[in-house]
């Protein structure tokens, strides 16, 4: 996760208890606690380091004795499982983001989000509560959207992965069969869409060198040059550019105008 995406996650976790403090569902040292807490760990974020503000094994303890804690809150402190609840899910909320360290945890931390401003809304009467509505869902949405587009890269990058793989055990296997060039472009294709592109370059150069009658030779040479060039190697780069006109003159016609297309960019 980016630094960014990480200090919004955070916000929009501070901001969700904002109407606490009006609605006084809880009181107001344990809300200024967690917003102290949070501070912290924003200020660590935005600096450049982690957000372990306490060290992830203590907090793992704090969490075991909370289980017991939550109770005696209940029955004894607040004496109002609200109270005890939105005490519980305040400190959830301190330790996921320390706990994202170790492990992937955003969608469960934008459910606490929401759990927390569910209960601000809870007793809230005031027409006001409709603005920290609206923006708290704004903010929401651009959260939602980033765990769908996260989601929807891991799903593509797991199938690319096994593709390679895939590619890698049919050329292995048949190393001269008529359609390898086909396996080791689409090989170095699926490198190359990952921004792996020192590992699509080398498999685009070996099927370019090794299948150069293939049917994908042009467009090998043409990735080729396309991998050298977001690798930052311009003069190696327009150089295989320059052999994909001389070598294959009669190149399919999308293939001459995206070499077109990334000489321009590239200022070759």
């Amino acid at each position: 996760m980016t630094k960014q995406r990480e200090l919004e996650m955070l916000l929009l976790t501070m901001f969700a208890a904002v109407p606490l403090y009006f609605t006084q569902t809880i009181g107001a040292g344990p809300l200024i606690a967690f917003h102290l807490v949070m501070t912290g760990i924003v200020v660590r974020v935005a600096s450049g380091k982690g957000p372990e503000l306490i060290p992830a094994l203590i907090m793992r303890g704090l969490a075991i004795a909370y289980i017991a804690f939550y109770a005696v809150d209940a029955a004894a402190i607040s004496r109002s499982a609200i109270a005890a609840s939105t005490h519980l899910v305040l400190f959830i909320a301190t330790y996921q983001p320390i706990e994202s360290v170790h492990r992937n945890n955003y969608a469960q931390r934008l459910l606490t989000a929401g759990l927390i401003f569910i209960a601000s809304l809870a007793t809230a009467t005031h027409i006001t509560i409709v603005l920290f509505v609206i923006a708290f869902a704004f903010l929401m949405f651009r959260q939602m959207m980033y765990v769908s587009h996260a989601e929807t890269v891991r799903s593509i990058q797991r199938d690319y992965s096994a593709a390679e793989t895939a590619f890698d055990d049919f050329l292995r296997q048949y190393p001269n069969h008529p359609l390898a060039g086909n396996a080791i472009y689409w090989m170095g294709e699926s490198l190359f869409v990952r921004g792996q592109y020192r590992a699509a370059a080398n498999s685009f150069l070996k099927g370019y060198q090794t299948y150069g009658k293939s049917e994908k030779a042009p467009e090998s040479l043409l990735k080729l040059a396309m991998s050298l060039q977001r690798l930052g190697q311009k003069d190696a780069a327009c150089s295989s550019f320059n052999e994909l006109n001389t070598k294959f003159p009669n190149a399919p016609a999308r293939v001459k105008s995206a070499a077109q297309s990334e000489r321009q960019r590239g200022g070759c």
